[in-house]
């Protein structure tokens, strides 16, 4: 670990570390390079691995002022990249336990989802570079488009356009459970 500050700016390098608590929240690896500065926050080279989920990538934030970072988030000029990162549900559930209520989580919540993403602007209006995923034995989404209105539930606004989307009816039954009277053909592609 190197661990730095200078000139209100502030930085650490992590090459690798292990956590565990009793909560059983287990992080297996983390290594990165994180920076602080007045008006930015980045972490690069991230490599974050749970006992279910990996996440790999950088993330970048500008801001004015650690004041107006608080007072508003949404104004954060932000930048993602996540590579070949495996989100596990079970993960999130930790977190927030309520998850389980809703039906496509209790039933995927040990299912393993490969995300990569691409994306930049501000918190409230965010410009999808790329978003691909595949979960299930099948089924994998690429879009691109904006997110506006975040962090505020209310005003979200999504404005995507699906470049290819490819899933099968065995998938879709194991992802949600349909009514007999829907019909799903045996394997769909849609691109647009």
């Amino acid at each position: 670990k190197e661990i730095y500050h200078h000139n209100g700016n502030a930085g650490l390098s992590i090459v690798e570390t292990k956590v565990s608590d009793r909560s059983g929240l287990a992080i297996r690896k983390l290594t990165g390079d994180f920076k602080i500065t007045p008006v930015s926050t980045s972490i690069s080279n991230l490599e974050l691995k749970t006992g279910n989920s990996e996440l790999s990538g950088i993330i970048f934030a500008r801001y004015q002022s650690l004041q107006k970072l608080i007072e508003e988030p949404s104004k954060t000029v932000v930048k993602l990249q996540l590579t070949n990162t495996i989100i596990c549900l079970d993960d999130l559930v930790f977190f927030k336990n309520d998850l389980l209520e809703q039906e496509i989580i209790s039933k995927n919540r040990h299912r393993k989802n490969v995300i990569n993403l691409m994306a930049e602007g501000t918190i409230d209006n965010l410009s999808i570079k790329d978003f691909s995923l595949q979960t299930g034995n099948s089924t994998s989404l690429s879009i691109v488009g904006n997110v506006n209105g975040l962090p505020d539930s209310e005003k979200l606004f999504l404005d995507i356009a699906a470049n290819r989307i490819i899933t099968t009816s065995s998938d879709i039954n194991s992802f949600i459970t349909l009514p007999e009277t829907i019909n799903v053909p045996e394997n769909i592609v849609l691109s647009g």
